[in-house]
């Protein structure tokens, strides 16, 4: 199995251009409903307090949207349709999926990223995991990911090799005389992940 791979900061572009088309499409189509309902409902034209309101609501939709997409995805699958179209996914510092919660820190990251204008995500284009503010905080980092075939009855998956140097000092996938391991482990991260 090849080693893991970090993605390269143009695969991590494009994904997030895609998945920030897509995360656009479901606002617009969000916030028309909300805009339709209020219009729908009342008889005169808002005054400037309730078209105040009603912008924070849409600012609102915007982020909860953001992550739940992002929660959603990286926490179930490990790859939003960006990424699963870039062939690149999001997995703990180990190799094994990220999780639910893992993937809401790291959104919280990417908000603050976002906020100190990218200068936190700048840390992805300099070490060798390319790991900005919201990977360490996270403790995840982006891979590109290696199919699988499957063997008869066994069930398709996508796998990540370990990473090349541990943080703890101890590598728990190369392997050891006593403990039979093989030096390669398989983290499922998703089945349907279109590569």
């Amino acid at each position: 199995m090849a080693e893991l791979t970090s993605a390269a900061a143009w695969r991590r572009g494009v994904a997030a251009l895609l998945d920030g088309a897509l995360g656009a499409l479901l606002w617009v189509w969000s916030s028309m409903c909300v805009v339709a309902g209020v219009w729908g409902v009342r008889s005169t034209p808002l005054e400037l307090e309730d078209a105040a309101v009603l912008a924070a609501a849409l600012v609102l939709i915007a982020i909860v949207l953001h992550f739940v997409y992002h929660v959603g995805f990286i926490g179930g699958c490990g790859q939003t349709p960006g990424r699963m179209a870039l062939g690149i996914a999001v997995v703990r510092r180990d190799g094994r999926p990220a999780g639910a919660w893992r993937a809401l820190v790291r959104s919280i990251g990417g908000a603050f990223s976002l906020l100190t204008l990218g200068m936190a995500a700048v840390g992805m284009f300099f070490p060798r995991e390319r790991r900005g503010f919201a990977d360490w905080l996270a403790g995840t980092r982006v891979v590109r990911v290696v199919r699988i075939p499957s063997t008869g009855s066994e069930r398709p998956s996508v796998a990540v090799s370990p990473p090349s140097h541990p943080s703890d000092g101890h590598d728990p996938w190369r392997g050891d005389s006593t403990d039979g391991r093989t030096g390669t482990a398989r983290a499922r991260i998703s089945e349907n992940a279109s590569l």
